[in-house]
């Protein structure tokens, strides 16, 4: 291990004591070896290795430029072929490319936890959410494209993205 000593303003060290003292952490080089690793993940530092660079993930809380936009617009989501049947391009919408969104890296989602990782994305992006009954709706109309399948597990709503 390394080590290193840093300054630090009063307040935020009389900050970081009283997250030790709540018990947060155990102590102050305990803070600081998560800060430095949340920093670490921000920026890629495993990146290299396979891991997730968030700083990427984060830029579209920034401003939108009208030529991103007009690529969301224009985006197409491929249906995969199923049983033989040919492969075909489906447009959506851009609220539905949203709610596809949201899916992630996941094939397989609940209805909850879609529409609050939808919630938390418009939240990190500034945008106000839609209401669940549109987002249901939207889901919905996915599904009438071929794109989405809904079924249920143990009484609770799932959808499987096809494509």
């Amino acid at each position: 291990m390394t080590s290193i000593s840093i300054d630090l303003p009063s307040k935020l060290h009389e900050a970081i004591e009283q997250l030790v003292e709540k018990g947060y952490f155990s102590s102050m080089e305990d803070f600081a070896l998560h800060a430095i690793r949340l920093l670490a993940e921000i920026y890629g530092v495993a990146a290299d290795n396979g891991g997730v660079k968030l700083f990427d993930k984060l830029k579209p809380a920034q401003a939108v430029s009208s030529t991103a936009k007009a690529s969301v617009a224009s985006r197409r989501v491929e249906t995969g072929g199923i049983s033989g049947r040919a492969t075909s391009s489906t447009a959506v919408s851009d609220d539905e490319q949203v709610v596809l969104d949201a899916f992630g890296s996941a094939k397989y989602e609940f209805e909850n936890t879609l529409f609050m990782q939808y919630q938390m994305d418009a939240l990190r992006t500034g945008q106000k959410p839609m209401t669940r009954e549109r987002f249901i709706e939207l889901l919905e109309s996915l599904q009438s494209k071929g794109i989405l399948e809904r079924f249920t597990q143990n009484n609770k709503t799932m959808w499987k993205r096809i494509s």
